[in-house]
């Protein structure tokens, strides 16, 4: 297996996402194959490590035509050569819409679906995980364009977590069928319609970390809120429990006896556990990191890319989609 990776355009920079690919080489029988700068590429060396320098960077300021007039960008450069059957995926922590751009223009959407997805599944409160999407590739959305992402969370769910009729939420300002604007409205009707799936109806904000379903459908708007409200609530909660613990004496001997419990806690709700999104919809894995990605985020991402590659998700995807 081939992975392709743009070590490019992340906050941190190459040398932090170069760490990721010679640790992810060396814990796994795997080839991986570095799109970026020569120079950053110099740093690196192993057997199973192919380097292909490239000359360009996309950025959030890059339109849809930089991807025809910057062939050699990184991340063009890494999706291309997947669709030629160079690589069995990409991975990248470079700029969200430039990887859409290039995913929908170079990869392709799968026939049936007229949107790509960022798709994840994240921890929940009973234990398993919920797959989430939209979690914002796109600002705004049909009724139909979620009910098509309703049919690929359904199938990522059927074959990647094993899930034989997994159940499907929308995410709405109330749970009553009447609740919302006029594209959620519409979409809850279309979603009971449709006799494949397992649709329960509306979901709250309060309930995305509940477990309450194995799939929650979002707009991409807000989706990519309640995603970023959950991330930052959840560092926020750590770092009140740490204020707390420090109150007094009593405070801390209890903290030191719960030391392992809560650590447990933390990893459980840390997103550098989980990778990153699949671009869901598409014809080839492309997973997005989180743009923040420390060596642990994005050894992760490459380890989700090489899961779902594994597991063929694609074309089961493709096969189940109704």
């Amino acid at each position: 297996m081939k992975i392709g990776v743009d070590v490019m355009g992340s906050d941190l920079g190459p040398k932090e996402l170069l760490k990721s690919c010679l640790r992810f080489v060396n814990e796994n029988d795997v080839q991986l194959v570095i799109y970026g700068n020569q120079e950053e590429l110099d740093s690196i060396d192993h057997p199973r490590i192919i380097k292909i320098p490239t000359t360009y960077v996309l950025t959030m300021d890059d339109g849809p035509l930089a991807v025809k007039r910057h062939p050699n960008a990184s991340m063009v450069k890494a999706i291309t050569d997947c669709v030629a059957g160079e690589n069995d995926a990409v991975v990248s922590a470079g700029s969200s819409g430039a990887l859409l751009s290039c995913g929908v223009m170079i990869s392709k959407m799968i026939p049936g679906i007229e949107r790509p997805a960022f798709l994840a599944a994240i921890p929940n409160t009973i234990g398993t995980s919920t797959v989430l999407l939209d979690m914002g590739a796109n600002s705004e959305n049909s009724s139909d364009h979620l009910c098509q992402f309703a049919v690929l969370g359904h199938a990522f769910a059927q074959t990647t977590m094993n899930i034989e009729h997994p159940t499907i939420g929308l995410l709405n300002i109330g749970t009553e069928d009447k609740k919302g604007d006029l594209v959620h409205k519409d979409a809850v009707a279309k979603l009971r319609a449709m006799e494949k799936i397992n649709f329960t109806g509306n979901i709250e904000g309060r309930d995305v970390l509940n477990g309450v379903v194995d799939v929650l459908v979002a707009d991409g708007f807000s989706g990519n809120i309640a995603l970023k409200t959950v991330e930052g609530t959840v560092l926020a909660f750590n770092q009140m429990i740490k204020e707390v613990i420090k109150t007094n004496r009593l405070t801390m001997i209890g903290g030191y006896l719960i030391k392992e419990e809560l650590t447990k806690m933390k990893d459980k709700m840390n997103y550098q556990k989980y990778g990153g999104a699949l671009l869901a919809g598409l014809n080839h894995v492309i997973i997005k990191a989180h743009g923040s990605s420390n060596e642990e985020a994005f050894y992760n991402a490459i380890r989700q890319a090489h899961k779902l590659v594994g597991g063929n998700v694609v074309d089961k995807i493709k096969r189940d989609l109704l």
